[in-house]
């Protein structure tokens, strides 16, 4: 166990992971990764270039669709980044399937791998009511994005759309929810009639 974590540490390190990402894209990318298509304008931090790379980014996220999601229910998957966890989504089920990116950056990479008709991209906030607009704090890469706290005029904006206004909008009933939006998952606090067929 102690030998694993000391290699492991050794590989995510900042100077190793930069070689190995550096030689890999030189000699080895095609644009495209475990059959996502990644943008060469998408700014990607080493550390998770790594992990794709060797399957380990959101396989933990994989794993969990994995085991639990039916191929005969509705999909939500907000918050899906490059898109890991709505290409194993692909796999299992042809139903609605939603997808929700703060990001407009992502947008774009998220068009090249998504082009099936029951598949449906929004660049959304989730918040607690719709049709509003609130600033956008980027990550620096394509990680992090999320609600600025404090409003600039500088900062993109990006529209507002609370999960129940999504679900009707797109007369999705029962549903598989996959999130990962930074902790504005509080905002369905605000929203609890959303997560009743969920």
């Amino acid at each position: 166990n102690f030998m694993k974590k000391l290699i492991t540490s050794i590989i995510f390190s900042k100077l190793v992971s930069s070689i190995f990402v550096f030689l890999y894209k030189l000699f080895f990318f095609k644009g495209k990764i475990h059959n996502v298509k990644i943008s060469k304008n998408l700014f990607i931090d080493n550390k998770v270039f790594l992990q794709l790379i060797i399957g380990k980014y959101e396989s933990f996220e994989v794993y969990l669709i994995k085991k639990y999601l039916l191929n005969d229910i509705d999909v939500v998957d907000l918050g899906d980044s490059l898109g890991i966890t709505s290409k194993e989504v692909e796999k299992i089920s042809n139903k609605k399937h939603i997808i929700v990116e703060i990001n407009p950056e992502l947008i774009e990479n998220l068009k090249l791998n998504f082009i099936k008709k029951n598949q449906i991209i929004y660049n959304y906030a989730i918040y607690s009511k719709s049709n509003d607009f609130v600033n956008l704090d980027l990550g620096f890469t394509n990680k992090g994005s999320k609600i600025s706290l404090i409003p600039e005029e500088s900062k993109p904006n990006v529209e507002t759309k609370s999960l129940s206004d999504l679900l009707s909008e797109n007369q999705i009933d029962d549903y598989f929810l996959i999130s990962d939006i930074e902790g504005a998952e509080a905002f369905f606090i605000h929203d609890p009639v959303s997560l009743v067929n969920c």
